[in-house]
């Protein structure tokens, strides 16, 4: 008891030497004056969003518009069939050009079903005649519109060589140069004289319709080269005597000289060319100085033996109408 009294003095007096030694707390001083601000320290991070809040009230409504769509949609339909209308005519007019380039293409190298193909070129089947005789103008062709034609019936006579040139060329041809029409007619029976019905027409009062004798025909399929009505090629001569003012000289010199000579009396109209040909019909026969002549070959139904491959008149000039005289047409392949 003495020695559990001894120890609990000990733990008291060793408490109390622990607690002098910490001392105990006072009552608190007086408060001092407060300090200067420090400064601020660094940004923190952004921190995660806060919840979506909550949708607010709609809006007060809008004034109604005044076009509606649908009184837009009718002039717009309107305004695109008019542009699929434009692009559909432009397109037809594009496939008619395409077309016709086809045909053409097609075409080349043939010739039209009233002409005959000879190599390079196209010669009429028959003895030209005009779409409107009417039409025949001046005779120097300057007011010639009418278009030559071939076909069976009457060919056209009383005709100059210059309308005849421009008909074929208003028919989108020419006259023949020499050495196609003699292509052409190569091969034409000469036939008798008299001739027959069906023989080319040589000895006659007038001319006959073309293609309607079968026996005129030449190798190629040309009718009536020989006889019938004489043709104008396309080919012009200086024929006669020298310039000459009596006509008795003109003819003995047309005879014995066909192709001319120098001049004798100067210059002519055609710079001494010595041209002398028949400007018209009319008799006595007065040969015009200076006026070469144009070809006209095969003969007419007057000329009788004298018809055939080889027949050449140089007797006028490309402005004379002669009855006996017609034409036909030629082009280029």
């Amino acid at each position: 008891m003495q020695q559990w009294f001894v120890f609990r003095t000990f733990m008291i007096a060793a408490l109390l030497l622990l607690l002098s030694s910490c001392g105990i707390p006072g009552k608190p001083g007086v408060q001092g004056e407060k300090g200067v601000r420090g400064p601020a320290g660094p940004e923190g991070p952004q921190g995660p969003p806060g919840a979506k809040g909550d949708r607010g009230p709609s809006g007060p409504q809008g004034a109604t518009a005044s076009v509606q769509a649908s009184d837009v949609k009718p002039l717009v339909e309107t305004i695109i069939k008019a542009q699929v209308d434009i692009v559909k005519a432009q397109v037809e007019a594009l496939q008619k050009q395409i077309d016709a380039l086809k045909q053409q293409l097609q075409q080349a190298g043939k010739c039209p079903k009233e002409m005959v193909a000879m190599g390079n070129f196209c010669i009429d089947k028959y003895e030209a005649s005009l779409d409107d005789p009417n039409l025949l103008g001046v005779a120097d062709g300057s007011r010639t519109t009418a278009k030559a034609i071939s076909k069976q019936g009457a060919p056209q006579s009383k005709i100059t060589w210059l309308q005849a040139a421009r008909a074929c060329r208003n028919a989108g041809k020419r006259l023949c140069r020499r050495q196609e029409w003699l292509l052409g007619v190569g091969g034409t029976p000469a036939g008798a004289n008299p001739p027959g019905s069906d023989e080319c027409n040589t000895q006659a009062s007038t001319s006959s319709n073309t293609g309607s004798r079968s026996q005129c025909i030449s190798t190629s399929g040309v009718f009536d080269g020989v006889g019938n009505l004489a043709e104008w090629v396309d080919e012009w001569y200086v024929t006669g005597a020298p310039v000459e003012t009596d006509p008795t000289k003109w003819l003995t010199r047309m005879i014995l000289q066909p192709w001319g000579t120098a001049s004798m009396d100067g210059k002519d109209a055609t710079w001494n060319v010595n041209g002398r040909a028949l400007a018209s019909t009319t008799t006595p026969l007065a040969p015009t100085s200076g006026l070469p002549a144009a070809a006209a070959r095969g003969g007419s139904y007057l000329d009788a033996a004298q018809t055939g491959l080889l027949s050449l008149d140089l007797r006028y000039g490309p402005t004379t109408a002669i009855e006996s005289i017609g034409f036909r047409c030629c082009k280029d392949k």
